[in-house]
């Protein structure tokens, strides 16, 4: 008897649709023989059938016709895609799903968002429509606002970083935290005339920062599963009011979050030209330089919006969890990523860690070589699939083919 093959499907869609998190369906296709061959098919109907004393083979592809000696088991289409041989492999079920995703926004209400043009407006609006926005559904989105805590201008409370750890919308999931996203925006709405009060007084960024770096690493720690950024949007240079509060100091903080294990990265929206923005962009660890938008022309508003787009899209997952099989072992050399698309079907090359990634190439590689709990996409791969190019295969029990 050859083996039982296993496959893990997916649709691969974006991942907030208004369909819900990219669901990865593990189909366990079954395989016996008593005298003669053994192969898994795909292609495009459901259908199923027994198997007698000849050859035995598990098929997603059309009908299964029974008679003689033939017996199968066939399943139905996953969003489309052409007949292939894929490799025969140990079968078993399960479902998977990629790494859940959260964003903490933490955002300037400084008096230069409406004293110098009117910034807070266009910022507010698109970000009430992103989080309106049903293709981010299943993204999890909190906000955090600074400065806080100044009952006087000029008052060294605002440098507390213990102003800015309890968020004001604490992070969960699109579409269930969107009432509380935007009616949070709205109780912050204030005028130029509001700029001048003690409470939008002065630039906090450093403390803001840490504070909100201190929420995430406790939720992220009662949340190991899911992968965390900070998206810091600020309109002014960090004011001098707060020891160490300058870009320099910031980009510390940031590195030192995007290092730790589970790693916190930081994106950046620069409401204006904000000196050196893109040093504190490097020191997050996206790879993304920092954003900047106009500072409250008419443009302002659609380049917030495409920035907040460019964000979600960085960070749509491209990591997949494997989970432990039935047997309790996984071989980490029997492997395989495969592409199924409605031309061809392809399977990537692994690689042996993120450096070994060559531009172009459709490659992944282990989170951990020797005990992997996740296949991770190299940058090609990982924009073919957010691009919803076809459908995802994790193969299980055979040889993995490397580069």
């Amino acid at each position: 008897m050859r083996g039982i093959a296993l496959a893990i499907a997916t649709l691969m869609r974006d991942s907030w649709t208004p369909q819900g998190p990219l669901l990865l369906g593990w189909l366990a296709l079954a395989a016996c023989s008593a005298a003669g061959e053994g192969k898994a098919e795909f292609g495009p109907t459901l259908g199923a059938a027994g198997h007698g004393g000849g050859a035995g083979q598990a098929m997603v592809g059309p009908p299964a016709q029974t008679g003689g000696n033939a017996g199968s088991l066939s399943l139905g289409p996953l969003g489309g895609g052409t007949s292939s041989e894929p490799m025969a492999c140990a079968a078993e079920s399960n479902e998977a799903h990629p790494t859940p995703t959260d964003i903490l926004v933490l955002l300037d209400q400084s008096g230069s968002m409406t004293l110098d043009g009117n910034r807070w407006e266009p910022t507010a609006t698109s970000l009430k429509a992103f989080v309106r926005n049903p293709m981010f559904n299943g993204l999890g989105v909190g906000l955090k606002y600074f400065p806080l805590g100044a009952s006087m201008r000029e008052d060294p409370a605002i440098c507390q970083a213990g102003n800015y750890v309890k968020p004001g919308v604490p992070i969960a999931p699109l579409p269930d935290n969107t009432s509380a996203l935007v009616a949070s925006l709205d109780a912050h709405h204030f005028t130029s005339a509001e700029g001048e009060l003690p409470a939008h007084w002065g630039t906090p960024t450093l403390p803001a920062v840490q504070g909100a770096l201190q929420y995430l690493a406790s939720y992220g720690a009662a949340n190991p599963e899911r992968k965390l950024y900070l998206l810091l949007a600020t309109d002014g240079q960090p004011s001098n009011l707060c020891t160490g509060n300058n870009v320099d100091g910031i980009a510390m903080a940031l590195t030192a979050a995007a290092a730790q294990t589970p790693p916190i990265q930081t994106f950046i929206i620069g409401i204006g030209e904000v000196a050196r923005l893109n040093v504190l962009a490097t020191a997050g660890g996206t790879g993304h330089p920092a954003f900047i938008v106009d500072a409250g022309g008419t443009a302002t508003q659609a380049q917030f919006t495409a920035a907040l787009e460019a964000i979600r899209h960085t960070a749509l997952p491209c990591e997949y969890e494997i989970p432990t099989p039935m047997s309790g072992r996984l071989d980490p050399g029997e492997v395989n990523v495969e592409l199924t698309t409605s031309s061809a079907t392809v399977v990537f090359p692994m690689v042996t860690d993120a450096s070994a990634c060559t531009a172009g190439e459709s490659n992944w590689y282990y989170d951990n070589p020797t005990a992997p709990q996740r296949v991770i996409m190299c940058p090609a791969a990982c924009e073919t699939l957010k691009a919803g190019n076809g459908r995802i295969d994790l193969l299980f029990g055979c040889k993995t083919v490397t580069k």
